[in-house]
Formats: C-alpha cells, structure tokens, sequence
C-alpha cells in the first residue's frame, strides 16, 4: 500500500468485505497503474485483501496506463491476457 492507514480500522474494513463478497456483492473493479513495467494498486487495497484471504484469484480491474511506450510494453509482456478486453484512450 503507498498510504498507510490504522491497522485496526483496516482489518475490520476487509473482514466486512469477505462478508459482502461471500454473499456475491457487487464489487467495483480495482483499479491498477500499470507504470515502469510494475502494477500500481491505485484503488481497492481492502477488496484486494479480501479476495486475498478468501483465496479468490480472478478479479475485474481496469488498468490505467498513462504513456504510449507502457502501453506497448504491456502490450507485449501481457496482451494475450486482455485481448478480449476493451480499451479507451482519450
């Protein structure tokens, strides 16, 4: 995690999640910077432990990638992998 928050608050934050998601909620995606050949975790570090514990190994996320030679590294080292997903560029 790149910020830091009270341990306490979240462990009981990801037990409610394992909760949620052992019930099948509708969980939002995470949301992944793909920068410098590494993954970033931007946005869902509680859901990402959750399914951690839980033993889940596929989830939905949507990959941000900022520049155009990333984009090509990622392309190669992982584009088998999201040939079927979309992508938007703006």
């Amino acid at each position: 995690m790149k910020y830091r928050i009270d341990p306490d608050w979240f462990a009981q934050h990801v037990e409610k999640l394992e909760q949620a998601i052992r019930q099948d909620a509708d969980m939002p995606p995470l949301i992944v910077h793909y920068v410098e050949g590494e993954f970033e975790l931007n946005d869902g570090n509680h859901r990402h432990k959750a399914y951690e514990n839980l033993g889940v190994e596929n989830v939905w996320a949507i990959v941000w990638i900022t520049e155009e030679t990333e984009y090509q590294d990622f392309l190669a080292r992982y584009g088998d992998c999201v040939k079927d997903c979309k992508v938007i560029r703006g």
